[in-house]
C-alpha cells in the first residue's frame, strides 16, 4: 500500500528530502482580559494567519547492483567477470554463490576467484538441462543450432555485500556457457607430397614417368575447435584421432597410396617433358577427385566407426552419436 505524505526509496544510494507545508501562527492587539497583577493579556483576541514552513534532510539507503550477464563457450580462454558496486555505504565483506536448475546433469559448479571481493572471475562449466545423452525437441533443433537451450547452460549468479552495520544486500545475474561447436573436430584426407621421377627414353624417343621420385603419402593432422581447457576437448580429440587411425591403418589406408597413383601415372608417355608434365596434372587431379569421392561414399561408416569410440569417453553429452551414423 502506498501512503500519501511518505517518501519510499527504492534500492541503494542517497538523496535529499525537501518537506513543505503549512503552518499557522496567531496574532492580534485587542484583549479580552487583562492580568492585573503582571499586566499580560490572559485571554488575547487572535487572528489564525498561515505561513508556509519547510525542511531539508539528507537519506541514505545501502544497497548494491552487480555488473551485467556473462556468456561464454566451456572452457574458454574467456574469464567470465562479476562486479558488485555498493551504493550508500562502504562494504566490509563480500560473499558470492550460485544455482543451477534442479534435475540437471554433468556436475554443475561455479567457482569464483576471489571469493570475497567485489571483483571476481569465475570458471567455464556446461551442464545438462535436460539430463540426457542424446536430446530431443524442443531442447534442440533439427539440425542443432548455437542457441539451442540444451547447448547453452544459465546458471544464477549472486553477489552480496555487507556493511558495518551488520546490515547485508545482494543483487543477481547470469552466465551461460556454451557447448556448441560445429564441427567440434576436422580430420582432413592425406596429403599427397613431391612428384614422380620423368626422363627421356631413347628407345621409344619419348618421356616417360620412371618412378614415384619424390612422391609421399602425408598422414593427416586433426584440428581440434574445441578449446583445450573444455571438457569436451579430450572426447573430440580421441574421435578425430580415430579418423587418423582409419587412414594410417583401418578403412581407409587403401586411399590416398602412392601405389594407386604410381597405377594412374606410370604408364603416361609424351613426345615432350612439358607434355608429359601436363598429363600428370590433369592425372593427378582426376585421381584425387575420385579418392575423394570415396571418402564421401565412406563418411557414414568412418563417423559411426569413430563415435564408437568417442561415446565411452566421458562427458557422455552433446557429442554422441544417437543413431545418427
Amino acid at each position: 500500500m502506498i501512503y500519501p505524505n511518505y517518501v519510499y526509496l527504492v534500492g541503494g544510494g542517497s538523496t535529499t528530502v525537501v518537506g513543505e507545508w503549512d503552518s499557522y501562527y496567531t496574532a492580534g492587539e485587542d484583549c479580552h482580559q487583562w492580568d492585573d497583577g503582571t499586566g499580560w493579556c490572559v485571554d488575547p483576541v487572535c487572528d489564525e494567519e498561515p505561513t508556509p514552513a519547510g525542511g531539508a534532510t539528507s537519506v541514505s539507503v545501502l544497497g548494491v547492483g552487480i555488473s551485467g550477464p556473462q556468456a561464454v563457450q566451456d572452457g574458454s580462454f574467456i574469464d567470465p567477470t562479476f562486479t558488485l558496486t555498493p551504493q550508500g555505504g562502504t562494504p566490509t565483506g563480500y560473499q558470492w554463490s550460485w544455482s543451477a536448475p534442479p534435475g540437471v546433469g554433468d556436475n554443475p559448479l561455479v567457482t569464483f576467484n576471489p571469493t570475497n571481493a567485489a571483483t571476481t572471475v569465475t570458471n567455464r562449466h556446461w551442464f545438462a538441462n535436460p539430463d540426457v545423452a542424446c536430446p530431443s525437441p524442443p531442447a534442440v533443433s533439427n539440425p542443432p543450432v548455437a542457441t539451442d537451450p540444451y547447448y547453452n547452460s544459465i546458471y544464477g549468479i549472486t553477489g552480496q555485500a555487507t556493511f558495518s552495520s551488520g546490515f547485508t544486500a545482494h543483487a543477481d545475474t547470469t552466465l551461460t556457457i556454451n557447448a556448441f561447436w560445429n564441427p567440434a573436430g576436422e580430420t582432413p584426407p592425406p596429403s599427397i607430397t613431391g612428384g614422380p621421377t620423368i626422363d627421356f627414353d631413347t628407345n621409344s624417343n619419348l618421356w616417360v614417368v620412371v618412378n614415384s621420385g619424390t612422391i609421399a603419402r602425408i598422414a593427416p593432422v586433426p584440428t581440434i575447435h574445441v578449446p583445450i581447457n573444455s571438457q569436451f576437448y579430450n572426447k573430440t580429440l580421441i574421435h578425430e584421432n580415430r579418423h587418423v587411425q582409419q587412414y594410417v591403418s583401418g578403412m581407409n589406408s587403401d586411399l590416398f597410396t602412392v601405389d594407386s597413383l604410381m597405377a594412374v601415372l606410370s604408364p603416361l608417355t609424351d613426345p615432350t617433358q612439358a607434355g608429359l608434365r601436363a598429363k600428370i596434372m590433369q592425372a593427378f587431379n582426376e585421381w584425387l577427385s575420385g579418392q575423394n569421392a570415396a571418402v564421401i561414399i565412406r563418411s557414414s561408416v568412418m563417423e559411426a566407426d569413430a563415435y564408437s569410440v568417442s561415446d565411452n569417453v566421458l562427458p557422455q553429452y552433446a557429442y554422441q552419436n544417437c543413431g545418427r551414423f
